[in-house]
């Protein structure tokens, strides 16, 4: 989603959960009967009990191969090699986004209609540390991948601030939403105060 008057933070990732808090029992979660194989992790559609973030977690990690690699991307046919990708050559590769990476930008054999993202491998390939990130994010075991917070330290001073500046808007909105709650429920009062008995009641139903 794009955000209108937010320069620095234009993009949203919504619709988005696992549908599970961490440590919520098992059987009190809501059934996940819809989710989207090609962002789904290996251990969908029952996410992990203590990390249910790790699940999202995945899911960045393929939204973010597909906005590095534009033949993820492009039309049908980048939901197509991004389907092939993430549903049939990950799993082959037991999830070892590294070894799949590697594999693909050394196959100089490969179809032409294979090439551009061989290459687009190669090419994150000599960006060792986003490179390192996203395997961790995309590995099997939903206990091993990096938390939200780690990811932004790994990705540099200037995305941990914006975490951090965002947290402290969301404080302040919440506060500004609570502080309109307490105010309408004082009103409330004062013209429960003014008008009591059922006359006043109805009165104040009128207002």
């Amino acid at each position: 989603m794009l955000v209108e008057n937010d320069v620095l933070n234009p993009l949203r990732i919504i619709d988005m959960g696992s549908a599970l808090l961490t440590g919520q029992p098992r059987n009190q979660r809501p059934v996940m009967d819809d989710f989207t194989e090609i962002y789904a992790p290996p251990e969908a559609p029952v996410p992990d009990e203590e990390r249910a973030d790790a699940y999202d977690i995945y899911t960045v990690a393929i939204i973010a191969l597909r906005s590095l690699m534009p033949a993820l991307l492009a039309g049908e046919a980048g939901v197509q090699t991004l389907g092939k990708v993430t549903c049939v050559e990950l799993p082959a590769y037991e999830y070892n986004f590294t070894k799949w990476c590697e594999s693909r930008a050394n196959n100089r054999a490969a179809a032409s209609q294979e090439m551009p993202l061989n290459s687009e491998c190669a090419a994150l390939m000599q960006l060792p540390e986003l490179y390192a990130l996203l395997g961790d994010m995309l590995q099997v075991d939903a206990a091993q991948r990096p938390d939200a917070q780690e990811c932004l330290a790994r990705l540099g001073p200037e995305w941990s601030s914006r975490y951090q500046r965002r947290a402290s808007e969301n404080e302040r909105e919440e506060g500004e939403r609570k502080r309109g709650r307490n105010g309408f429920m004082e009103k409330e009062s004062e013209r429960g105060g003014r008008w009591g008995g059922a006359e006043g009641r109805s009165r104040a139903c009128r207002d």
